[in-house]
């Protein structure tokens, strides 16, 4: 349903100039997506919730209502809920069994932070360096 659980972008035929789906594209864009999104979020995430695919044929919550009964609706949450949840688990554990960037080590990290509290604190040998950058050379002919 156009505008509540979705968009309609390009044309069912199938074109291999897909100059018209580009456009179409673009004029839902303007004209539908963008004003729909920064005007009324809200309503903007309720399309996006409506067309979440909840099978793997891409029934939406909203088609699924049309066609099944109760308890298919059930399953088809049940399962979707599961699949979700599994993935994310997935990819959780995928990022926790990467090894992490090997930080600076400790004393490098202490020397710098005391260094930033010195140049602070206007320390001249310190402070000089740290904010005013490179000493000018001297011209020696005026």
């Amino acid at each position: 349903m156009e505008g509540a659980t979705g968009w309609a972008i390009g044309s069912d035929a199938g074109v291999e100039d897909h100059s018209l789906e580009i456009a179409s594209l673009h004029d839902k864009l303007e004209h539908s997506i963008l004003p729909l999104f920064c005007g009324n979020p809200s309503r903007f995430a309720a399309v996006m919730r409506l067309a979440i695919a909840l099978t793997p044929a891409g029934d939406t919550l909203d088609s699924a209502e049309r066609w099944a009964d109760q308890q298919e609706l059930e399953d088809i949450v049940k399962n979707w809920l599961r699949s979700t949840i599994r993935q994310i688990e997935q990819e959780r554990s995928k990022r926790e069994s990467t090894p992490a960037c090997p930080s600076r080590p400790v004393d490098a990290q202490k020397l710098e932070v005391a260094e930033d509290v010195l140049a602070i604190r206007g320390h001249k040998e310190y402070g000089a360096r740290a904010h005013a950058g490179p000493k000018p050379k001297e011209n020696p002919d005026p």
